[in-house]
C-alpha cells in the first residue's frame, strides 16, 4: 500500500486508515504482512479486531502462530489465534466469510466443516460456528506491575484473582508503546492453580536492560480454550 509516497510493506490484505493516514496492522519477521492471504470479513468488539479470511498461520512480528488458520485477533498491537486444533493448527477448517460480535461471544461462517475444538471434532459445527471471546477481569488479573530494583534490573510482577480459565503466562518486551513486542520467556510459566478458583503470585526478572532506556511490558494470559488475552502495558525507564 501506498501512504501519500510512502510504500507501506507491511499492509498486506488488511490496513487501518485514521483519518489521516494509513498504517500496517503489525508485520511479518520480514518487513512483510502478517496475513498471507485474503481477508473477508471484519468484526470489532471494544479495542479488538477480528478478521476472517483465506489466511493460515499469521506473522506476529516473527513469531509465526500456527493456530492462527483463517480467524484471528488483532488487539491493537499483537495478532492471536482464537483456539485450535489440540495439536498446534487451527479449529477452522477452511475459509471464512462472514464474522459477528454478540455479547462474549464471536460468530463465524464460511466454507468449513466439522470444527476442531482443541482437539475435540464438532461434527455439527458446519459453515457456522460460536466461539466465546471473554474479555480479562479483575478475577483473573488483580495486578501487573513493572519495576527497577536495586539492581537496575526490571521485575515484572503480576496477581491474579483466580485460574479457573488460565493455563499460563508469557511476558513481553518492547522499546515503544506501538512498536514490535518480544517474548522474554522461552517456555510457556505455567499458571500455579489452573482451573481453580485460587489465585498466586509470579515474578519475572528482567535482567538484559541499559541504563537510560525505557521499556515497555505487557502480560498474555493463556486461556484453557487456546485463546489469549493481554494485559495494559506498563512503562519503566531505567536511571
Amino acid at each position: 500500500m501506498n501512504n501519500s509516497g510512502t510504500t507501506l510493506t507491511a499492509a498486506d490484505y488488511i490496513a487501518k486508515w485514521d483519518g489521516t493516514n494509513w498504517s500496517a496492522l503489525g508485520s511479518g519477521s520480514s518487513g512483510d504482512g502478517s496475513l498471507n492471504y485474503y481477508v473477508r470479513a471484519l468484526a470489532v468488539s471494544g479495542s479488538n479486531l477480528y478478521v476472517g479470511g483465506n489466511f493460515t498461520n499469521v506473522n506476529n512480528g516473527g513469531t509465526v502462530l500456527g493456530a492462527a488458520d483463517r480467524v484471528a485477533k488483532w488487539d491493537g498491537t499483537n495478532w492471536s489465534a482464537l483456539g485450535s486444533n489440540g495439536v498446534g493448527g487451527g479449529s477452522l477448517t477452511n475459509w471464512v466469510f462472514a464474522l459477528a460480535v454478540g455479547g462474549r461471544d464471536l460468530y463465524a461462517g464460511g466454507h468449513f466443516i466439522n470444527v476442531n475444538n482443541g482437539g475435540t471434532w464438532l461434527d455439527a459445527a458446519d459453515y457456522i460456528a460460536k466461539y466465546e471471546i471473554s474479555a480479562i477481569t479483575a478475577t483473573d488479573l488483580a495486578a501487573f506491575t513493572a519495576r527497577v530494583n536495586a539492581q537496575q534490573h526490571v521485575v515484572v510482577k503480576w496477581r491474579t484473582g483466580n485460574e479457573m480459565n488460565l493455563v499460563g503466562f508469557n511476558v513481553y518486551r518492547a522499546t515503544k508503546k506501538n512498536g514490535t513486542y518480544k517474548r522474554l520467556n522461552k517456555a510457556l510459566i505455567a499458571a500455579k492453580h489452573p482451573g481453580e478458583i485460587l489465585g498466586a503470585n509470579y515474578s519475572r526478572t528482567n535482567k538484559k536492560v541499559n541504563a537510560g532506556k525505557t521499556y515497555f511490558y505487557k502480560l498474555e494470559l493463556v486461556r484453557a480454550n487456546g485463546a489469549s488475552e493481554w494485559s495494559a502495558v506498563r512503562r519503566v525507564t531505567l536511571p
